[in-house]
């Protein structure tokens, strides 16, 4: 089982990798379009926007594999650590209940479902990648068509004396700050910036992971009841199930069907899009993690800031929308800084400081962690930083070596989970 808080740091540690996709698109799309700019004769206009688009698709697709090849490495890393972490709880809980640790699942077992698990995510990241598009005031398109429109436009209105030079290559570059590269489903509509489908792609198959083996220990246990985990600030229609006790049979004349109640595997229910909660077996007449007490007062009470009372939930939405326009106003700098605009440069990055100083004092006053992950300043790799977090969270609150991580370090050359079986009875 892993928890809320160890899920929770999960995506950061790897969404820095396609925010840096984002904003080299942005640089390559400003660039281009600052060039558009100064071609005023039509015939060589046509000439230079062919090969401008030509140009940018082929850099465009390099710098999107050399992401995807980056991020399988850490894929690979992030499921394997949050196999042992969800394994390794469940060892300490059930052998606490007088229940042998035999119960995990065979290495045959675990080690096939992490490489599904891996593979799988893998090409889910890969699908996202062949949907990118922008979304504007008139809709969604692909990216190579929001190239042509946009570079026409921004050359049209400087050959026509509409606007000036820079002030079309400051609205090109704002209508694609805007949101950013987007992960749109043509058909739906539905769309969402890469870096965040990225996140959520990653974190749902790290749930769905944990999940399948949460149901196969509860297999070899012969465990019908489940508890589902519980954290503050969840979103009010998860709140009403987190911290219960349910029957995965739903043959229980105590307890509810566990599909039935939460939503088990539906996109908005446990274990779907973006959700940090799971669940693990749970033996009757023992001490439940949350009494109903403490679940009913599991978030800090309302506060008020700069006149508005916000609960814990509401706070932590607050905080999203903040970030996300942290992230916009960067992506600003960023292409103003490749179209060679420097006043606009400045500003951008004086209202930068400024959306991060009142992020800063937000986050005090709601006493919510603050995800510096997804604001880094210009030029941090927040990649390396996001993987600090994730792998170095024991090192932080001075946790020695695990036993899982002892397997791993004995047994890295090798099939990774010859060193499970071998310490594990089966």
């Amino acid at each position: 089982m892993l928890t809320p808080e160890e899920l929770s740091l999960i995506p950061d540690s790897f969404d820095g990798l396609f925010q840096q996709l984002d904003e080299y698109i942005i640089k390559d799309y400003a660039r281009r379009v600052a060039k558009a700019g100064k071609v005023t004769d039509t015939a060589e206009w046509m000439r230079a926007r062919a090969e401008q688009i030509g140009l940018s698709e082929e850099e465009i697709q390099k710098e999107t594999a050399r992401i995807l090849n980056m991020s399988q490495e850490d894929i690979e890393q992030i499921f394997e650590d949050a196999a042992f972490t969800s394994a390794e709880a469940d060892v300490s809980r059930f052998a606490s209940a007088g229940l042998s640790a035999e119960r995990i699942a065979t290495s045959a077992f675990l080690g096939k479902y992490i490489k599904a698990a891996i593979k799988q995510t893998n090409g889910s990241l890969e699908n996202l990648t062949g949907t990118f598009g922008v979304v504007a005031d008139h809709g969604a398109e692909d990216l190579t068509t929001f190239y042509r429109r946009t570079l026409d436009f921004a050359q049209l209105q400087v050959s026509n004396g509409v606007v000036d030079y820079n002030t079309a290559i400051r609205n090109a570059i704002k209508a694609l700050a805007a949101k950013g590269i987007q992960q749109i489903d043509y058909e739906s509509g539905h769309h969402m910036n890469i870096a965040s489908a990225a996140r959520m792609c990653v974190l749902t198959g790290v749930n769905q992971l944990a999940r399948h083996m949460n149901d196969a220990i509860c297999d070899e246990l012969g465990l019908d009841l489940v508890e589902v985990t519980a954290h503050a600030g969840a979103r009010p229609s998860h709140k009403t199930w987190q911290g219960q006790i349910y029957s995965r049979s739903g043959k229980s004349r105590k307890y509810e069907d566990l599909y039935a109640a939460t939503r088990l595997g539906e996109v908005d229910g446990l274990c779907g899009a973006n959700c940090r909660h799971n669940y693990y077996g749970y033996l009757e007449g023992t001490p439940r993690a949350w009494s109903d007490e403490e679940l009913a007062n599991i978030d800090p009470p309302p506060f008020k800031y700069d006149g508005k009372e916000y609960t814990y939930y509401e706070a932590g939405q607050r905080m999203r929308y903040m970030e996300r326009q942290i992230r916009k106003t960067k992506r600003e700098a960023v292409g103003y800084e490749a179209a060679g605009l420097d006043d606009d440069f400045t500003a951008a990055s004086i209202k930068l400081n400024r959306q991060r100083q009142e992020y800063k004092k937000f986050a005090k006053a709601s006493k919510i962690r603050p995800k510096w992950e997804r604001t880094q300043e210009l030029g941090f790799n927040r990649s390396v930083s996001g993987k600090a977090v994730w792998r170095n969270r024991r090192k932080t609150s001075g946790a020695k070596e695990t036993f899982f991580e002892k397997i791993m370090r004995k047994d890295r050359q090798g099939n990774i989970m010859s060193g499970l079986g071998r310490m594990i009875p089966t």
